[in-house]
């Protein structure tokens, strides 16, 4: 059995194909909107396969507004409920935190979303990177390693995305 894998390096993305514990070849890919949208995500699931870039526009399967911020926009516990929004965008903790948590739903085009680490020296850490395209329902979960910072999500390569995004920051 064929299995194609993508794995994200720097800003470009390698496609391996493996027959059973064998890599029989690699290829480098552009990290374009297309590309991200055939991406398998890092948190695990499972590649949807060469035609998913073709369905990009309006996914049929995403969820209304309503129904993201009865689902996911807990008050008084959620810290950001965003709907219906589009584009680039990063949200801070606003002080330390210990782990950030939450959900996007893309409802077109594809995007990425990552979880970073503020530190006050050096570069920051990429605690997650999750990449989802229309009709994907991403759950993210993640902790600092030690010293709780400052933490942050940020959406990019979303041009023209729209999606919902909910996000709790834990103390």
């Amino acid at each position: 059995m064929k299995i194609a894998r993508r794995f994200m390096l720097a800003s470009a993305f390698m496609t391996c194909c493996l027959v059973g514990a064998s890599v029989v070849g690699c290829s480098a890919g552009a990290g374009t909107t297309e590309a991200l949208a055939a991406q398998e995500q890092p948190n695990g699931e499972e590649d949807a396969g060469p035609d998913r870039a073709e369905d990009l526009g309006t996914a049929a399967s995403a969820l209304p507004a309503s129904e993201f911020s009865a689902r996911f926009c807990t008050p008084g516990r959620t810290d950001h409920c965003l709907l219906n929004v589009s584009g680039d965008r990063g949200i801070n903790s606003g002080g330390r935190a210990k782990s950030a948590e939450g959900h996007a739903d893309v409802l077109s085009k594809s995007l990425r979303l990552r979880v970073i680490r503020k530190r006050i020296i050096g570069r920051d850490e990429t605690l997650g990177t999750y990449v989802g395209s229309a009709g994907d329902l991403l759950r993210f979960a993640n902790s600092t390693p030690r010293i709780n910072r400052v933490m942050r999500v940020i959406v990019d390569r979303a041009q023209g995305a729209s999606y919902h995004l909910a996000i709790d920051f834990k103390d």
